[in-house]
């Protein structure tokens, strides 16, 4: 994922269809962020153990997979992602119009005129993202087209990976009134 990509509504959908988002809840802004805190902590621990750069994931680092159950979801940014490429993760990138997400990155630090500085790091993400998914098998979900009520492509993600899909559960995810709520 890239911030503000709405991951965070991607990983609700997928609790919502029983899989695990990790026992402790993380809140931000009002609404619960489907993160999974034991990964994220794990990750900021051993940050020093970790080369990376924009876009560009880093390599394994022994000892993640304790905080990854079975059917679980682990909500990451892209350079993080390979520190589970040995687990034989289900990739799924989130994205959204780079020009909402850079809004909503400058917008969520309450300086609204640095979004168009925020492109190429956001671009380099979405290359990055796009890399991963070839490389790793994996499935896009575009969160507009989500909000807007086409749920083809989570669908599309839930059936390249022989997941049952329930359109219903997902739809009662959504909340067009929460969407842009800065």
């Amino acid at each position: 994922m890239t911030a503000r990509s709405g991951s965070s509504l991607v990983a609700k959908i997928f609790a919502a269809h029983g899989f695990d988002t990790g026992p402790e809840k993380v809140f931000s802004h009002g609404y619960e962020t489907y993160e999974n805190a034991e990964v994220n902590k794990w990750i900021q621990n051993n940050k020093h153990r970790m080369a990376k750069s924009t876009g560009v994931p880093c390599r394994y680092v022994p000892g993640i997979e304790k905080f990854i159950k079975p059917n679980s979801v682990v909500k990451t940014e892209i350079e993080h992602a390979g520190l589970f490429e040995k687990l034989n993760p289900k990739v799924i990138a989130v994205k959204r119009n780079i020009h909402a997400i850079t809004r909503s990155m400058a917008d969520k630090r309450g300086k609204p005129w640095e979004a168009d500085g925020c492109v190429g790091g956001v671009r380099s993400r979405l290359r990055g993202m796009d890399k991963v998914v070839k490389d790793m098998n994996g499935a896009t979900v575009n969160t507009d087209e989500l909000v807007a009520g086409d749920f083809s492509s989570i669908r599309d993600a839930f059936e390249h990976f022989g997941l049952e899909f329930d359109e219903d559960k997902a739809r009662a995810c959504v909340e067009p009134d929460r969407w842009h709520q800065w």
